[in-house]
Parts: structure tokens; C-alpha cells; sequence
């Protein structure tokens, strides 16, 4: 299985229920690949008790986007030190044309953010 690619695709400060989208310049990038590999890396974390949850979403038309696959599923954070964390997309049907991830922090008050990188690496069939 050959890598076609490895791209920084999303690096930003996420707020509490604001959910967060990947550049829409990346998302036919996204769908070049049948394979992915993702790496998030967090720092910063704070609030009560945060949490990360991370999607990789798909879309034939690059408007309408569905869930392909949950990577992080609400993970907590450690605010004290930066953590990696590392998950691949498991679904078996056929990439669409267009992906993008959907990164949301919960917290349980609403005083939580992190600094989130994520790093993907795509792969031919």
C-alpha cells in the first residue's frame, strides 16, 4: 500500500461546542486516498473535564457532508501536557469524492478549549 500523501490538514484553537471544519481547499485532497492514517496532537487543554472528538466526513458533491467514520470519540485531554493520539479510518466502502474532518471539544461547563494540529496520511488501495 502506497502513501500518495502526508499533509498537515488542520491547526487551530477549538472552543466548546463550536465544532471546527478543515479547509474546503483540502477536501478533494481527501478524497484521493482510500486509506488514512491520522495523527492529532493537542496542547493547551483547559476547562472541566475536556474532551476531543474528531470525524472524518465524507460528500460525493463537496456541499453535503455525512460521517464516514468517528477517530476520536470523545477523548479527554490531560491539560497538563501535550498528547498524540493516533487513529485510521476503518471504513470498508469506497472513499467519496470529498472529505473533511468535523473537530468538536466538550466540556462540562463551557470554559474548555485545546490547540489542535492533525497530520493525515493517505494510501492507494
Amino acid at each position: 500500500m502506497a502513501a500518495l500523501f502526508t499533509q498537515a490538514i488542520y491547526e487551530g484553537f477549538v472552543h466548546e461546542a463550536t465544532p471546527q471544519y478543515t479547509d474546503p481547499r483540502l477536501s478533494a485532497l481527501l478524497g484521493t486516498a482510500e486509506k488514512f492514517q491520522f495523527q492529532v496532537r493537542t496542547c493547551q487543554a483547559s476547562g472541566t473535564q475536556p474532551s476531543l472528538t474528531v470525524a472524518f466526513e465524507e460528500s460525493n458533491d463537496g456541499v453535503s457532508f455525512q460521517t464516514r467514520t468517528t477517530l476520536l470519540s470523545t477523548q479527554s485531554l490531560d491539560s497538563t501536557k501535550n498528547e498524540d493520539f493516533f487513529a485510521a479510518d476503518t471504513a470498508t466502502t469506497p472513499m467519496s469524492r470529498y472529505g473533511r474532518l468535523k473537530v468538536t471539544l466538550g466540556s462540562q461547563q463551557s470554559d474548555g478549549g485545546a490547540h489542535v494540529f492533525v497530520i493525515v496520511t493517505g494510501h492507494s488501495d
